[in-house]
């Protein structure tokens, strides 16, 4: 008897894997795996560490009782939460340790990691989309970087310390390091469900990541105007905006590099303490990078002048 723990962590395929934990929720249970979740029909378990995170004790029992009904008769359970990776691990043990691990029930704690330069790229193209940020690339980076984001041990190490009696499962988000090159066969086998039959498959990526220009338009929404930023990228993405040839990435080679280099010790520590190797975890950035835009500086200029001048 097994409770996994998937932590994330972020901007590592987490939508795509938990929408395909809901979409075949009867199958898993019916294979002894409950998918625990906020409500039957959530994809996720965010909002779920969202309440236990509010440390209400009532909330918390509200949580417990509804964890408890769905875990019924489940020789398993498993809770996937990207959240988790930037919760605080004592305050989970502390809130539900006690009822969702019963005696004698083994803890695997499952996480998966991203070479930092990427993992701070998508984590940014993801906050300027959600209106979450109106830095510019560079200084979001910078940011955080100075509060500690990509030191991966640091939090394995948090997680290691609350759960000692618990198996931590480190897997590098590198298409070429995961089982099938794909994150939800990787995922499967890790839960001890690869050969399970008749899944239903997420038929495209659940997280889709747009091209460059969509991008510049809208960091110069962010910088030049207070319009709301994510209101402004639904409707730039139901535009169906034409296909430019633009590349889908925002770093240089020269970035991509002085980040790979910044955390070269970090990720030595990380090999040795978590993925029992000698060697870097990580490939090196590949160059070069397709960071193109359609939009020359002129045209940007040109463009932030225009949006400064709207009411």
């Amino acid at each position: 008897m097994t409770v996994y723990l998937h932590i994330g962590s972020h901007k590592t395929g987490t939508t795509s894997i938990q929408v395909f934990l809901s979409e075949n929720r009867k199958a898993f249970m019916e294979a002894g795996l409950a998918y625990l979740t906020y409500g039957p029909k959530a994809p996720a378990a965010n909002m779920l560490i969202n309440k236990i995170a509010s440390q209400d004790p009532n909330m918390v029992k509200k949580v417990w009782r509804v964890l408890a009904k769905q875990r019924e008769n489940a020789e398993h359970c498993l809770i996937s939460a990207e959240n988790l990776f930037a919760t605080s691990p004592n305050m989970l043990k502390t809130a539900l340790h006690a009822e969702l691990v019963r005696p004698g029930e083994d803890v695997k704690i499952i996480c998966y990691l991203r070479r930092q330069d990427e993992y701070l790229e998508s984590l940014f193209l993801q906050r300027l989309r959600n209106g979450r940020t109106r830095q510019s690339l560079e200084k979001f980076i910078q940011s955080r970087i100075s509060l500690g984001r990509g030191r991966y041990t640091k939090t394995l190490d948090l997680w290691k310390t609350a759960f000692p009696e618990a198996e931590i499962l480190v897997r590098v988000y590198q298409r070429n390091k995961l089982i099938g090159q794909d994150a939800i066969e990787d995922f499967l086998h890790l839960i001890g469900m690869e050969k399970l039959k008749a899944l239903q498959a997420t038929p495209q990526e659940a997280n889709p990541r747009a091209n460059r220009d969509l991008y510049d338009l809208l960091q110069l929404v962010a910088q030049n105007t207070k319009y709301d930023v994510a209101k402004v990228n639904a409707q730039l993405v139901n535009a169906d905006l034409p296909h430019t040839g633009a590349g889908r990435n925002l770093l240089s080679d020269e970035q991509r590099k002085e980040i790979f280099n910044h955390f070269k010790d970090e990720n030595i520590k990380l090999a040795e303490n978590y993925l029992n190797q000698d060697t870097p975890p990580f490939d090196p950035p590949h160059s070069p990078a397709n960071n193109h835009s359609s939009f020359s500086c002129e045209q940007l200029e040109l463009i932030g002048k225009l949006l400064s001048a709207l009411p």
